[in-house]
């Protein structure tokens, strides 16, 4: 928990003046055992465990007890119960202390008199919300992960596992997020007029991780390497028109 307020007005407090000092010792302890709204958990035991670590074989779970009591008589600790469990809560808590938490870990009062009387205690909806979204959100994962990888029937089974084969022998393994977006990367290349055999055999054999066309040359002057660059891309390779200076030389004089 973090350090607490203490103001110079607890000398005058007409509150504390009522309690003994070994009550008032126990409020003190108690204070920096809430959280930053003001509640904790207020089973005896574990008020006696928390507040008194170093005095157990002094101060009794009895001795403990009747001290909590005498801050709720008083009016400085408010008990209640939610789901079996006692807890507590200081009404003034926000005159005093600063709130750095967007949450209570625990249950809140919404009204609650001197004894405690008609307790309504509820846990912030914005947890309960929060919890749900997460429990959703892994079961989709879990749905995900257990669904079984069908490879598509226009695969070369065979040239696909020794690809994965030659991807496990290079310590690179595909993951499942990494085998779906090799699918994609096949049906993008066989909408593209790629020999899927060819793609799967060129990687194969030049121990690439990827998967790329199968083309030797085009009308635009360019010839495409299919084997990775240092960044990962496919080189482009410019090829010289016969004729053509090479740059960098003196051009034919035309007589």
């Amino acid at each position: 928990m973090p350090n607490r307020i203490i103001k110079e007005s607890i000398t005058t407090s007409a509150t504390l003046a009522k309690l003994s000092d070994s009550e008032e010792r126990h409020f003190w302890r108690l204070i920096v055992q809430a959280d930053d709204f003001g509640y904790l958990d207020a089973r005896p035991e574990v008020i006696r465990a928390r507040a008194y670590p170093m005095m157990l074989d002094t101060v009794s779970l009895q001795e403990a007890e009747s001290r909590t009591q005498a801050l709720v008589g008083t009016g400085l600790l408010h008990l209640f119960t939610f789901d079996g469990k006692r807890y507590g809560h200081f009404p003034t808590w926000d005159n005093h202390q600063q709130k750095r938490a967007k949450y209570s870990k625990y249950p809140q009062v919404e009204s609650c008199d001197i004894h405690c009387n008609h307790v309504l205690a509820y846990v912030p909806e914005t947890l309960d919300i929060r919890s749900e979204t997460l429990d959703i959100r892994s079961e989709k994962r879990d749905e995900s992960a257990d669904a079984p990888f069908v490879l598509p029937e226009w695969v070369n089974q065979s040239l696909w596992e020794s690809f994965l084969e030659m991807r496990k022998k290079a310590r690179a393994a595909p993951t499942q997020r990494a085998i779906a977006l090799l699918v994609k990367d096949m049906e993008r290349l066989k909408a593209e007029g790629n020999n899927l055999d060819a793609v799967l055999e060129q990687s194969i054999k030049n121990n690439w991780k990827g998967l790329f066309e199968i083309k030797n040359g085009g009308s635009d002057g360019k010839f495409r390497s299919n084997a990775p660059s240092d960044s990962g891309e496919a080189k482009i390779i410019y090829r010289v028109p016969e004729g053509w200076p090479l740059l960098g030389s003196k051009p034919k004089t035309m007589l």
